[in-house]
């Protein structure tokens, strides 16, 4: 009966296991390690690599009040200023569904990057902060902050203005922090070394 066909199926389950076990190793060997950048082969890397915390504490801050971007679903952005450069960055922080999801970019007005399509769920849309709310701190600014509420009424994000920190908190928690530790650096477009020279 039904006892018996199920034996038999673990009989053939078990046999095939013990089959495939002992078939020769067949990994695939298709690993080259030359199409991928190593540490010491980026000039970037090696420049950043061995950075103290707070390397950039000083450097990065928001310039200016958070305005909503037009067009583009309920999405704020804000100019991102790095000290000793004349040309800001743009920073933008988008909400997706109700559940809380964001999406943060930084880029460089002048020379944009490529912004890749559906890298989220596909039934995961633009959607708009329940409310937005700014601090502004101290006296010259110290402290300030925006704090963007998500529809989803659990999570909120922080944005401290400087230094430049984002917080993704749920329940009052913090579950995401970027640039906790005040290390982020922005790669600004720059013009290829001349010919024997090095980008370092």
């Amino acid at each position: 009966g039904m006892a018996a066909r199920r034996g038999d199926a673990i009989v053939a389950l078990v046999a095939i296991c013990a089959a495939l076990a002992t078939l020769p190793d067949a990994r695939v060997h298709g690993f080259k390690a030359n199409d991928f950048k190593k540490c010491e082969t980026s000039s970037f890397c090696q420049r950043l690599r061995d950075r103290p915390d707070g390397a950039t504490r000083e450097i990065y801050s928001i310039e200016g009040r958070w305005e909503p971007i037009g067009g583009r679903g309920g999405g704020w952005g804000a100019l991102l200023a790095k000290a000793g450069e004349p040309r800001p960055l743009r920073v933008e922080l988008t909400p997706y569904g109700d559940e809380g999801v964001v999406r943060l970019r930084v880029d460089e007005p002048a020379h944009p990057r490529y912004v890749v399509p559906g890298v989220l769920v596909d039934d995961l849309s633009p959607s708009e902060f329940a409310d937005v709310q700014f601090a502004s701190g101290g006296k010259d600014g110290d402290g300030a902050r925006t704090v963007f509420l998500t529809k989803n009424p659990d999570v909120d994000v922080v944005v401290t203005h400087a230094p430049f920190r984002v917080a993704v908190r749920v329940r009052g928690h913090e579950t995401t922090v970027f640039n906790r530790r005040s290390l982020f650096e922005f790669e600004y477009k720059r013009d290829a070394p001349a010919e024997g020279e090095s980008w370092s």
